[in-house]
C-alpha cells in the first residue's frame, strides 16, 4: 500500500495476536457471504481471482440509520478491503458506494487505511470517511454495535507520513487522554445523577491506559525512551483511582 494520504489506526489488543476468526465464523453461521454476481463483481473491482466477501450491517453515528457494509477478507483472515453503501440492501455499483477503502491490518493491531472512493468531489470529507472506515473495524474486532457519546474520545485514525509518525501520534493521542478522562469524570461527579456515568468513564480510563501500556510494549523498537511512557500510563492509573474512591 502507496504511503501517499494514508490514515493509521490501532486495534487495541492485550494478547500476543490480534483475533479476528469468532466474526468472520459468525457471519458464515448466518450466511452473510457475498456470492453469484455480486462476488464476481467484487473479484473483477479488486482484480482477484476468488476472494471471500461480507456483509455487515452497523449504524450512523447521527441518525443510527442502519447501512450495509461489504466487508472483504484476505487469506490471513485480516480485512483487505472494505465498501460502504448508501443504503441498508443497496446492489454493488458506484452510484450506491459511499466510500472505499484499502486496508492493511498487521498482526499487532497496526491499522494502515487509504481512501478509494469517491474522488474529493463527493461532500464527504477524507478524515470522516476515514474515522468511518475505522469505526468499523473497530466493530469487527470488538464488537461493538453502537457507539456511546464518551467513545467520541475513543483512539482515532491519524494522518501520518509513515509507520513511525503514526506511532508516536497514536501515543500523542493517548497521553492527550488523560487529560480527557480526567476532565469528563471530574464534570461527571459534579453533575447530580452522574455518578454512574463516572463509574463507567472510571472503567473506561483504566482500560485505555492498560491498552496505551501494551501500544508502547508492542511498538516498542519504534518508540524513543518508551520507559517514559510506561511510567506516564501507569502513573496515570493514580489519579483515576483516587477519582473512583471519590465517587464511591
Amino acid at each position: 500500500m502507496n504511503n501517499d494520504n494514508c490514515y493509521y489506526g490501532w486495534i487495541p489488543i492485550l494478547t500476543k495476536d490480534l483475533l479476528f476468526g469468532y466474526f468472520i465464523k459468525e457471519l458464515e453461521n448466518e450466511k452473510k457471504m457475498v456470492e453469484g454476481e455480486e462476488k464476481k463483481k467484487l473479484d473483477k473491482r479488486l482484480s482477484k481471482t476468488s476472494g471471500r466477501y461480507y456483509i455487515h450491517e452497523t449504524h450512523e453515528d447521527v441518525k443510527d440509520k442502519k447501512f450495509k457494509v461489504i466487508i472483504s477478507v484476505d487469506d490471513r483472515d485480516a480485512i483487505d478491503h472494505i465498501f460502504i453503501f448508501k443504503y441498508s440492501n443497496p446492489t454493488l455499483s458506484d452510484k450506491n458506494i459511499a466510500a472505499e477503502a484499502s486496508c492493511n491490518i498487521e498482526d499487532n493491531g497496526l491499522v494502515t487505511l487509504k481512501l478509494e472512493y469517491p474522488e474529493e468531489k463527493v461532500a464527504w470529507k477524507e478524515h470522516e470517511i476515514i474515522k468511518q472506515v475505522y469505526i468499523i473495524i473497530r466493530e469487527v474486532y470488538h464488537h461493538h454495535t453502537h457507539h456511546e457519546p464518551q467513545e467520541e474520545i475513543l483512539l482515532q485514525p491519524v494522518s501520518a507520513k509513515d509507520k513511525t509518525d503514526a506511532i508516536i501520534k497514536i501515543i500523542n493521542q493517548y497521553q492527550e487522554k488523560i487529560i480527557s478522562y480526567h476532565t469528563l469524570i471530574r464534570t461527571d461527579i459534579k453533575c447530580e445523577g452522574g455518578f454512574d456515568d463516572a463509574r463507567n468513564l472510571v472503567a473506561k480510563a483504566k482500560e485505555e491506559m492498560a491498552y496505551a501500556s501494551a501500544f508502547v510494549n508492542t511498538f516498542e523498537r519504534n518508540i524513543k525512551d518508551p520507559q517514559s511512557y510506561f511510567f506516564v500510563f501507569s502513573n496515570a492509573l493514580k489519579p483515576i483511582d483516587g477519582l473512583a474512591s471519590d465517587i464511591e
